[in-house]
């Protein structure tokens, strides 16, 4: 799992400065197409090819709301210390976001730590 703190910013087109009427939140179809657009675009990136996504979830914690997206990869194509880093990739709105982590910093007592 990976959290990504913060609101996201909208995407596609959002409201323009000063317009009060109601967000795209407030449509379930428009948000249903946002997490398709971030399933599309997300990725955990390895050598021996991408870590499958599960599932996507609002809020910083499970069962509490806030800003943040937290990303779950399937635990059946395990990451190996082999793999050396893996690359989490994923597009808001016009923003691509890629972070690399370097699997040897994630030791703990002698086994790798996700």
């Amino acid at each position: 799992m990976i959290n990504l703190l913060g609101d996201m910013p909208m995407q596609g087109a959002g409201r323009r400065r000063g317009d009060n009427s109601s967000s795209d939140d407030d449509d379930p179809a428009q948000k249903e197409r946002r997490l398709e657009m971030l399933k599309e675009f997300t990725k955990l990136e390895r050598k021996d090819g991408p870590v499958l996504l599960e599932k996507i979830e609002q809020g910083s914690r499970v069962g509490r709301p806030g800003p943040g997206t937290l990303f779950y990869f399937s635990k059946l194509d395990a990451i190996s210390l082999d793999d050396k880093q893996v690359t989490f990739v994923t597009k808001l709105g016009p923003v691509d976001v890629r972070t690399r982590f370097t699997l040897k910093d994630m030791v703990y007592r002698g086994k790798l730590a996700l």
